[in-house]
Formats: C-alpha cells, sequence, structure tokens
C-alpha cells in the first residue's frame, strides 16, 4: 500500500490498482498486458522523482516511470530467492531492496548494486522490511535476536539484542516512533521496542490482541498500530494502555504483511485478506463507562451459598468456586477480569475472559475475594468488587484449649521426670555395680593382651636383629666401589625386602636386589630363606652366571616350600628379584632379572632394562626362562635396582601411586650430585611424597657407581 496526493496504490494478485480513497472508485489498474507478466505485487515505493517502483513475489523488480507510465523490468536474477521482494525503500539516488536472499541496494546515480547477505555479516537472508530512521540509519528486520542496521557510511552494524526469549525472533517490520524509540513486529514474540538503555517486550499479557504481529506504524499522535489475525491493536504511549481491535469492528480479514499506511489525512488504512479496512481515529471516542460487574454464584465444596457481601461458614476443607460476569454493552466479548483472594493469593491472576474463579482447598480463616473487570478500553471500576468469607476456627485451634492442653503436658512432663528419676536411680546402682565387674575384667583382660604384645614384638624385634645379622655389611660395598648407597626402610620391624653382595673370585661382585612375597613376619621369612639359599648358590655350589642363579634360586624355593606337590599342601610364597654380576676390572655387567626392572646411566644416558616375566618360586610353569643381559660401562657409570615399594607407593596433592615414570625423572635429577647426596634426595622425596599416608610395602633402592 502506498499513499499520494490523487489516492492510494494497492499491489495484489493480479497487479496494481490505485483507487480514490474516499469513494473507492478505480483511478488506474496496472496488469499483465501492461507489463507485469501475471506476478503477485508485494512491495511498491514511489522515489522523489515519481517513479514507482514495483517489487513481485517472483518476477524481481519493475519501475514505471512517473512522466511517461512506461513500465520497464528493472531488476531480475538468476536466483529466483533474490526475484522475490518483501519490501522496498529509499532516499536520494539509493533505492534499497528486501529481498529472500539479503539486501539489494541501487545507486540510481553511478549505476552501482551493492548485495549484502550473510557472507557480509546478516543474521540471516530473508529480509522481511527495511526502515530508513531520522538518521538515514536503515534497520533491517531478518531473523536473529538482534536489530542489525546499515549506516549513513553504509557499514552493517549490529543493535540492541533481546533476551526475552530463547527461541529465534523473526522481526518482521521496524518503525521510530515520535520519541525517537524503535518499535519492532515479530512473527509469535509480539512488539519490542527499544529505548536508548533497554529493550521491553509488549504481548499478549499485556494487552496484546495477538503475539504474531504481520504488520507496524507509528503514527503522527505517537501511537502504535499493529496488524494481526482478524484484528489489530492500538499502543497509546500517551495514555500507557494498549487497546485491540476485532469483531467488534466486523473484521472479518488477517492483515497483510507490512500492508499498513497512514494516509495524508492522517486515517489509518490496514491491508487484510478480506479487503482494505479504513480507521478515522477521530471517530474513536471508546467507552468511557466500565463493566458493570456481578457474582453470579459461590460454591463450597460443590454446595451453593447465596451471595452476599460477608459470608461466614463452620469449620470444614472447602473447595471454593465463584462464577462471576461483567457487563458492556458495547463490546461484551471484550470484558476481561483479574481476581484475588487475599489471605489466600500473593498477587493478583492474569487478565483473562474466564469467567470463574476455582481454589482446590481453603481452611479456618478469614478471606477476602477481589474482582475486577475491564472492558476492550482497559477501563475498570476505582473499587475491585470485594466479597468477605469467613471460616470459623475449629475449637483444637482456639486461646482456652491451647492453655488447656499447657497444663496438661507440664503436669505429664512433672510425672514422667518423677518416675523416671526414681528409676534412674535404680538403674544407677545396678550400672554401677555391673561397671566395677567388668572393670576388673578389662583390666585384666587388658594386662594380659599388653602382656603378650610384649612378647610378640620382643620376638619381631629378635627376628629383626636375627635378619639384620643375615644382610651383608655394607663394607664390602665400599671395599668395592668409589660410592654406592643403599636405602632400606621395612614397613614394619622385619621385612620381605633383602639385599645380598660379595665378591666371587679376583674380578667379579655379585650384587642381589630381591623382594619376597608380603612384608612384615611372613615376608621377613622368606628373605631368610631367600638370603640363605642364594649365599649356598654363590658360595657353596660356585654358580656366578646370574641367570643360573635364578634358574637354581627358583628350583631351590620350590622344593623349599613343597610348590607343586601333589601329595602335600605348598604354598605360592616367590620373590621378585635382580641379580647383577659386575666385573670390577673390565666395567662388564651381566644381570638377570625377574619381575623387576635395571635402570643404569651410560655416559650420562639413562637406559631403562625390563627382566624376565616370571617370578622365583610361586606360581609353577612347566619352563621358566631367565637371559642374561650384558653391558660394558666405564667409570662413573651409576647401576640402580630397587624393589616395588618405592613406586607403589600413594601420596601426593591426588593421593596417587608414585609410579616407575616419576622414579625415572627423579634419577634423572639427582644425576651430576654424590651418592650421599642422591641418597638424601630420594629418601627425602619418598617421605614428602607420603607425607600423611603409611607406608603400603618394604622399601629397598639401591646406587652403585662404577
Amino acid at each position: 500500500m502506498l499513499p499520494d496526493e490523487e489516492g492510494v496504490w494497492l499491489g495484489g494478485e493480479r497487479g496494481i490498482l490505485k483507487i480514490d480513497k474516499y469513494t473507492g472508485n478505480e483511478i488506474l489498474f496496472i496488469s499483465d498486458e501492461k507489463g507485469l507478466f501475471g506476478s503477485r505485487i508485494s512491495a511498491i515505493y514511489k522515489d522523489a522523482s515519481g517513479d514507482l517502483w514495483i517489487g513481485t513475489n517472483s518476477s524481481g523488480i519493475y519501475r514505471m516511470s512517473g512522466s511517461t507510465g512506461r513500465i520497464t523490468s528493472f531488476f531480475r536474477s538468476g536466483n529466483s530467492l533474490e526475484n522475490s521482494i518483501n519490501f522496498i525503500t529509499g532516499k536520494n539516488e539509493f533505492i534499497r531492496v528486501a529481498t529472500k536472499n539479503g539486501i539489494r541496494i541501487f545507486n540510481l546515480r553511478t549505476g552501482e548494486t551493492r548485495h549484502i547477505t550473510t557472507f557480509n555479516g546478516l543474521p540471516h537472508n530473508k529480509i522481511n522490511h527495511l526502515f530508513i530512521d531520522s538518521k538515514d540509519k536503515v534497520w533491517i528486520s531478518s531473523i536473529s535476536n538482534a536489530l542489525y542496521y546499515i549506516t549513513a557510511e553504509g557499514e552493517l552494524e549490529q543493535g540492541m539484542k533481546t533476551n526475552f526469549y530463547r527461541t529465534m525472533n523473526e522481526f518482521i517490520a521496524v518503525v521510530e516512533d515520535e520519541d525517537g524509540e524503535f518499535w519492532a513486529a515479530t512473527d509469535g514474540n509480539g512488539v519490542y521496542r527499544f529505548t536508548s538503555d533497554s529493550v521491553y517486550n509488549y504481548s499478549m499479557e499485556h494487552g496484546l490482541k495477538s503475539d504474531y504481529c504481520y504488520s507496524i506504524l507509528a503514527d503522527d499522535q505517537n501511537n502504535i498500530w499493529v496488524g494481526h489475525r482478524l484484528g489489530f491493536s492500538k499502543i497509546s504511549l500517551a495514555e500507557g494502555r494498549i487497546v485491540t481491535f476485532g469483531s467488534d469492528l466486523e473484521i472479518t480479514g488477517d492483515c497483510n504483511y507490512n500492508a499498513i499506511i497512514e494516509d495524508l489525512d492522517g486515517e489509518i488504512m490496514f491491508g487484510t485478506s478480506n479487503g482494505i479496512i479504513r480507521y478515522n481515529r477521530e471517530k474513536d471516542r471508546g467507552s468511557l463507562i466500565p463493566p458493570l460487574i456481578s457474582v453470579v454464584s459461590m460454591k463450597f465444596s460443590d454446595q451453593e451459598v447465596e451471595v452476599a457481601d460477608a459470608i461466614s461458614l463452620p469449620y470444614d476443607r472447602y473447595k471454593l468456586r465463584i462464577d462471576f460476569i461483567g457487563l458492556s454493552y458495547r463490546n461484551p466479548e471484550m470484558v476481561t477480569y483479574r481476581y484475588k483472594l487475599e489471605n489466600f493469593d500473593i498477587e493478583w491472576s492474569e487478565r483473562s475472559t474466564q469467567q470463574y474463579a476455582s481454589y482446590g482447598r481453603i481452611e479456618d480463616g478469614e478471606y477476602t475475594f477481589l474482582l475486577r473487570s475491564f472492558n476492550r478500553d482497559n477501563l475498570t471500576n476505582e473499587q475491585p468488587l470485594a466479597i468477605q468469607i469467613i471460616i470459623k476456627t475449629p475449637f483444637w485451634k482456639t486461646w482456652w484449649f491451647y492453655i488447656l492442653l499447657i497444663i496438661f503436658l507440664a503436669v505429664s512432663v512433672v510425672a514422667i521426670v518423677k518416675v523416671r528419676e526414681r528409676n534412674q536411680k535404680k538403674l544407677q546402682v545396678f550400672l554401677e555395680k555391673s561397671l566395677d565387674e567388668r572393670t576388673h575384667e578389662v583390666v585384666m583382660k587388658k594386662e594380659e593382651i599388653e602382656f603378650k604384645n610384649r612378647e610378640i614384638t620382643d620376638s619381631i624385634n629378635y627376628a629383626q636383629r636375627i635378619q639384620a645379622s643375615i644382610l651383608p655389611p655394607l663394607k664390602k660395598l665400599k671395599d668395592n666401589f668409589p660410592e654406592f648407597f643403599v636405602l632400606f626402610q621395612p614397613r614394619d620391624i622385619v621385612s620381605g625386602d633383602f639385599y645380598w653382595f660379595d665378591r666371587v673370585d679376583n674380578e667379579r661382585f655379585v650384587i642381589v636386589c630381591a623382594d619376597s612375597t608380603g612384608h612384615g613376619v611372613p615376608g621377613a621369612f622368606m628373605s631368610m630363606i631367600g638370603s640363605t639359599l642364594i649365599n649356598d648358590i654363590v658360595n657353596r655350589f660356585r654358580i656366578f652366571t646370574p641367570s643360573k642363579i635364578l634358574a637354581t634360586l627358583d628350583k631351590e624355593i620350590t622344593e623349599a616350600l613343597n610348590q607343586g606337590s601333589e601329595d602335600e599342601e605348598g604354598s605360592n610364597d616367590g620373590m621378585d628379584i635382580v641379580v647383577c654380576e659386575i666385573n670390577t676390572k673390565t666395567n662388564l655387567i651381566r644381570f638377570a632379572s625377574a619381575m623387576r626392572p635395571v635402570i643404569f646411566y651410560h655416559k650420562g644416558e639413562q637406559f631403562y632394562i625390563r627382566g624376565n616375566r616370571s617370578s622365583v618360586g610361586g606360581e609353577i610353569i612347566e619352563e621358566k626362562v631367565f637371559d642374561d643381559q650384558e653391558y660394558h660401562l666405564q667409570k662413573g657409570d651409576v647401576i640402580y635396582m630397587f624393589s616395588d615399594g618405592y613406586p607403589d607407593q600413594f601420596g601426593g596433592p591426588l593421593g596417587k601411586k608414585f609410579k616407575m615414570a616419576r622414579v625415572k625423572t627423579l634419577l634423572e635429577d639427582v644425576q651430576g650430585k654424590s651418592m650421599q647426596e642422591q641418597y638424601d634426595y630420594i629418601k627425602n622425596n619418598f617421605d614428602l611424597w607420603r607425607k600423611d599416608y603409611e607406608q603400603v610395602d618394604d622399601v629397598l633402592f639401591m646406587g652403585i657407581k662404577i
């Protein structure tokens, strides 16, 4: 729709019609034969030179000369979405077009064309409307949660965001009111009002006829007009209220998208699916009388009670239903209601056309039912209709009942206290006698247990001295190697970990690092068996090769503990062990390992060597293989052997195991230090890691420098 001095231009399904707005008579009709090719007209714009710009739904843009009336095709794209025109506007030499594939801007002076799409920053390519404001900004109506605009310099910017709905808004159109504030109509989320620093939303909850808005207009009296299905709304900024129009004006059509104008005489015209609606604001006086309101019936638990200003009922738990009606002779179907039951409801109900109020359960108390009715113009009585409802208090909530109850409770408490005191004295005498007897018994048991504990502890301490005497003296290492350390830290008094070393001839020195099954006393037995057997294997049987030592030890432990015997029940105990043979003249090391790794440093580089995957003793396997591994070291290289007690210790800030990776890093950190400094560092690191956690296993950590 487009007004001018002669009449109103209308775009329709079959062409363009210009009518006299007063008589409705046809002035001009432009159809296919005049060059429009049967397209539905979707937009009309008249520029300053009088040329008429015509947008179609599928054939692009046509231009009709204001001087000659000749129609020519101005723009047609190979993209069908760009040929679907939603709106045309312009200023000076620029024509701006909203399409279903972005915005087209034509410079009539230079002939240049600019195409703006999501590639250039638009939130969506479907553009419903373009509006040029008082500062020459072009506001864009599209699908987004914010308004976008093009500055006077041609830059695309984002305006204020909307946060009322999680779903995306589809903006239908934007207008500017007399105060410079912007209003945006949406398809499903009502109307947004954008001030300099805030965003407000108007919806059906605030009195709008519908949240689906098809057109919007700001008139010269600072009213906002919004088109809907079967009617329209007027937001009066001066009066601060919303008025709706519908079937009361015999509106039978739906407002078309962006088909709304204010003509030169100030009348508002809506294009609908059933013709044009002209609204003369001067003739709208509204209704100055609020609806007459009356309560029709009141039912308490489905029993009707006579309506009165005050109603008193005996105590019970009631269901309440109140039916009411508001009479407005001008627009009876537009009457809306709000109600509140004081002392029950916190707030007034939302406005609705529902003509009853229902409460599932009310009990004793004093209530006041308040009711308001509103006509189409939002007029209501100054004072709401009020009905007082009193439901009497039951006797058990009266003051005299509380006093009797308090007296009864006081007497009962005194009687109970007296009885309990007497029973308590009897019980106390009995308990004191029983306590004396049990105390004497406990003391005797305690002394007996302490005596046994001392005997056991003394026995274990003596066993520790025996175990310590079996371990070889560290002087043997000192006599054969320049530097070394042995960190030996049992979890209990005696240990399942043990070490053994001895010089077997003029050139060779054998070192053993072993971790027996278990810890404490059971582990100590295994360590003593293992230490004794190793000493016999090396010094009596003269077996020096590490792999043969392990094979012989495995056989001896299996026989000693009856492992694998079918007649007798044996144990599954064994040990993880490293045997290392060092040639002190050639610096050749040969070692064999059962389940334990060896780490050594050669020329400052760390080497991590895994052992065989079988323990000594324990599991009965048809054939266990222990391999010898040989390496030529040089003076200053260091060999490290250790049990699993160090890497398996829980601790640290997260209470996790130390693990082998940290052991490797730890040894990297101590390289270059003396062996005594390494010992101190490794021991202190273990204590710091463990901190408040219990030691989980025996710890044996050996380091020998070549």
